[in-house]
């Protein structure tokens, strides 16, 4: 198995910005698109400090999760 991190899971948030190819974080904190557990990619970030956001009548809460660099068919079971 490959060695997987904390992070926080950002593909929902308001932050992410979804302007260019690459989404960044308008906050500043990393971003990263990185593999989680159930072999979804997602961008994340693993210093984000907010505990939650709230943009028009929704609210994002953070969701920690652990993912990986290695992509999954090099897993092994």
């Amino acid at each position: 198995m490959p060695e997987f991190k904390a992070v926080s899971d950002c593909t929902d948030c308001p932050c992410l910005s979804r302007c260019h190819d690459e989404n960044d974080c308008n906050l500043g904190y990393s971003t990263d698109l990185l593999w989680r557990e159930d072999k979804l990619l997602i961008y994340c970030a693993s210093d984000c400090e907010l505990h939650s956001v709230t943009y028009g009548n929704e609210m994002f809460e953070k969701i920690a999760v652990r993912a990986t660099k290695t992509r999954p068919e090099y897993w092994q079971v």
